[in-house]
């Protein structure tokens, strides 16, 4: 599943994981394996963009990836001051969807 991301996306969604899902610890083991495969996806995204193509900023994520990004985002609400970002999730996770589900 490639993830389709503007410039201006990728930074967006960077920003949300360097203030939400790095610091964020894991409240149970369970979900301990999700925050991994989420800093998995942090690292092809901070690459993406740290390399400055000009062939896009989308990333290519792996099934497990795809997955976890999903369960991650499916049920969590960021709080005020992340619209722009919450609904750029929220057209990522109905790709998902449609393709997971």
């Amino acid at each position: 599943m490639t993830i389709k991301l503007t410039y201006q996306q990728a930074v967006a969604l960077k920003e949300v994981f360097d203030k939400v899902i790095i610091p964020e610890v894991p409240y149970d083991m369970a979900e301990s394996p999700l925050k991994d495969i989420m800093t998995s996806v942090y690292k092809k995204l901070r690459a993406r963009l740290e390399a400055k193509k000009k062939d896009g900023y989308s990333i290519s994520l792996t099934d497990i990836e795809g997955k976890a990004y999903y369960l991650y985002f499916q049920n969590r609400h960021l709080g005020t001051g992340w619209t722009y970002e919450e609904n750029l999730i929220t057209q990522q996770i109905n790709l998902l969807d449609k393709t997971y589900a």
